[in-house]
């Protein structure tokens, strides 16, 4: 039986605000920022095994996986009209897998992304002191 392929595309921003009139708190929310020393257009990256999160195309962010699988991430020129640059293309062969990036705990805050789900699912973690996304 062939394992299920997740493909997800982030875009716009990820946007983390406390309180609302506050800048984003999230490192390169947009993803507009490519990661360091990754080749241009798609700046591409894959990370294969379990547990040991690597560097994202997008700066600030890392790829992971809870199972052994492959998980690869891409930027693309964004397709939302309200966005700018970038959106990031995240496909994954396992549950719970993909990409993550940290913010500071805050007494409250607002989490908002826009995702279009290609095929599987998309998840996001429980508030709690790490969020992923």
């Amino acid at each position: 039986m062939k394992a299920p392929v997740y493909s997800l595309m982030f875009g716009l921003s990820l946007a983390c605000l406390a309180p609302a009139t506050q800048a984003n708190l999230l490192t390169n929310g947009g993803f507009d920022i490519p990661g360091t020393g990754l080749t241009a257009p798609n700046f591409a990256t894959s990370m294969s095994g379990i547990n040991a999160p690597t560097n994202a195309a997008a700066n600030g962010w890392f790829s992971y996986n809870n199972v052994t699988t492959t998980t690869s991430t891409e930027l693309l020129t964004s397709t939302d009209p309200a966005g700018s640059g970038y959106m990031i293309h995240v496909t994954t062969g396992g549950q719970q897998s993909g990409i993550r990036s940290l913010f500071p705990t805050v007494a409250s805050a607002a989490l908002s992304v826009d995702v279009f789900v290609i095929s599987g699912q998309a998840w996001r973690g429980k508030p709690r002191r790490t969020n992923r996304v």
